[in-house]
């Protein structure tokens, strides 16, 4: 009896297989014939990952992977899954990213959620509008028609009263800062909060040039903003911003979006980020090998990101709230449920505690003085 014969293979299944099988999330790829701009840099249709049928709470987590500017950086970029989705699988286990666990205590707001993650395969930060560049390589850049197909398909039944989570790690925390206004406006009838992981950026100030400085693969100074949104056609947030401020296209960072952000924000986000250090600002060397000239700049950058996320707190739209945690570690997206903590809360208690108003918005760190890297969890 083959039916039977099912059951005892399932009942036999071991704990792990039975935690593997509830992770599980299936594929679906967009009808290009409906959404005809959200494609993948090759063209191929963008996709996303849907676990579960809670249909009162929804996580949308953006997929992070960097960006990419150039016809042949670009290009390398679309023949691959962070360009292409010709090689997806049909399953994928989405349980490793912020806010998508299926256990209560380490994520206790949206354990049972639907949770929905959308594919990278743009290189534009999630934000750009469909157009096919010819200038490079004749490549797609779709971001943000991806996050609108995408959200039009999952939330099509909606009646109402949802809560959504919007949320991604890296370049995907960078995309949700700066389209959670747009969500917002397309489920007006719903709640969405963000909660970017490793999203919190501002156009450098100053790249770091003294004793062993590095490479700076991509700068993300003010003329490269505005470079990057010309290449990729980029939307700009739906807010104020774009019309309040010198350089509109600086938007689509976090630090110069928030104080027009109308949605209520939680950002997760090292003191030390290693990524925006290394790739973005010239400083590679660990903290326990940096040199005096290297301590300087990241004392100086790490003061810039403490006060500014501080800086959100109090300003910005009426009505709306801005929380932050704010752990001092020298990393980007490492953040679990065991690490690192802030008096004994990881970022899923942090956002817990914030989002149903039981503590302050901010949850960060304050090291000795010249000192950064000080927490004992990281």
């Amino acid at each position: 009896n083959i039916n039977m014969m099912v059951v005892l293979i399932m009942f036999f299944l071991p704990a792990s297989a039975w935690a593997l099988a509830g992770r599980q999330a299936s594929l679906t790829l967009l009808d290009l014939s409906v959404h005809k701009r959200a494609r993948c840099l090759d063209g191929s249709p963008g996709g996303f990952f849907r676990s579960g049928n809670n249909p009162d709470k929804f996580v949308f987590s953006l997929q992070g992977g960097g960006e990419c500017t150039g016809a042949d950086d670009c290009g390398e970029r679309s023949r691959t899954d962070l360009g292409s989705s010709s090689n997806y699988a049909e399953k994928m286990d989405i349980s490793d990213s912020a806010f998508m666990s299926r256990q209560k205590e380490d994520n206790p707001d949206f354990f049972d959620a639907t949770m929905v993650r959308i594919m990278y395969c743009s290189g534009d930060l999630h934000s750009g509008d469909g157009t096919k560049n010819e200038d490079v390589g004749g490549l797609y850049f779709s971001g943000a028609a991806i996050i609108d197909a995408v959200v039009k398909e999952v939330t099509k039944d909606f009646t109402g009263g949802e809560l959504v989570l919007w949320t991604g790690e890296s370049a995907g925390g960078i995309g949700a800062a700066m389209s959670v206004d747009r969500v917002q406006h397309m489920l007006s009838n719903s709640t969405v909060v963000s909660a970017p992981v490793a999203g919190f950026y501002w156009p450098t100030l100053k790249a770091y040039e003294g004793d062993g400085a590095a490479e700076i693969y991509y700068p993300f100074d003010i003329d490269s903003w505005v470079e990057m949104a010309t290449t990729w056609a980029s939307v700009l947030p739906s807010n104020g911003c774009a019309k309040s401020v010198d350089v509109p296209e600086t938007c689509l960072t976090a630090h110069v979006n928030v104080p027009f952000v109308e949605s209520d924000i939680f950002f997760i986000e090292s003191e030390t980020d290693s990524v925006q250090l290394s790739l973005h600002n010239g400083i590679e060397s660990e903290p326990d090998k940096s040199t005096p000239d290297q301590v300087d700049y990241v004392l100086e950058w790490t003061a810039n990101m403490t006060s500014f996320l501080r800086s959100h707190l109090t300003s910005g739209t009426e009505g709306r709230r801005v929380g932050t945690f704010n752990p001092s570690c020298y990393l980007h997206t490492s953040f679990s449920a065991d690490k690192p903590l802030i008096d004994k809360k990881n970022y899923a208690d942090s956002f817990h505690h914030w989002w149903n108003e039981e503590n302050d918005d901010v949850f960060q760190d304050s090291c000795n003085e010249g000192e950064f890297h000080c927490n004992p969890t990281c």
